[in-house]
C-alpha cells in the first residue's frame, strides 16, 4: 500500500491549520486521545448555524481505491461520518464511546476531498482521531477476508 500525504492525521499538529471548515463548522483541537491511542489531541468538527459542519482536506481521490482508516466519536445526540465527494463511505453512532472504522473506497473521479462531518443540525460535534488513508494496490476482492460470505470465491 502506498500512504497518501494526509496533513495532521494524527490531529498531534497546534492548532487546526492544515483542515479546512465546511458548513460553517467550528474545528477545534480537543485534550484527549482515542481509547488506547497515543498522543494528547483530538480534532473537534461542532456545529455553529449550518447543518452538517465538515473539515476538509483537498485532492486525495483520484481514479483508485482507498482504504480509509481511524477513529471517531460522537456527542451522544450527533453521529460521525466520512464522505468522499458526496459519497458517505462510514457512519457511526451517537456514541461517545471511541468508534474505529476502516474502509475502503473505490473513487471514480479524478479530483475530490476526503471529509470528516457530523450529522448534527443544533449544538453537537464529532471527535477524529488517528485517520490514515492509504492507496490499495491489490486487486483481490475481499482480500481481507472481512466479508461475511465466501460469494466472492469458487471452489
Amino acid at each position: 500500500m502506498a500512504v497518501v500525504n494526509l496533513l495532521d492525521g494524527d490531529m498531534e499538529t497546534v492548532g487546526v491549520a492544515d483542515w479546512t471548515a465546511l458548513n460553517n463548522a467550528n474545528l477545534t483541537k480537543e485534550s484527549g486521545t482515542r481509547t488506547g491511542g497515543s498522543g494528547s489531541q483530538v480534532l473537534r468538527v461542532a456545529y455553529t448555524d449550518t447543518a452538517n459542519p465538515r473539515a476538509i482536506q483537498n485532492g486525495y481521490v483520484k481514479p483508485i481505491r482507498f482504504r480509509f482508516k481511524g477513529w471517531a466519536r460522537g456527542d451522544g445526540t450527533y453521529t460521525p461520518s466520512v464522505r468522499v465527494g458526496g459519497v458517505i463511505i462510514w457512519t457511526g453512532t451517537t456514541s461517545t464511546d471511541w468508534q474505529e472504522f476502516d474502509v475502503t473506497h473505490t473513487s471514480t473521479s479524478t479530483s475530490g476531498n476526503m471529509y470528516l462531518e457530523t450529522s448534527a443540525t443544533g449544538v453537537g460535534w464529532a471527535e477524529f482521531d488517528d485517520i490514515y488513508i492509504a492507496e490499495i494496490d491489490e486487486v483481490i476482492v475481499d482480500g481481507s477476508m472481512e466479508k461475511s460470505t465466501t460469494s466472492d470465491y469458487t471452489s
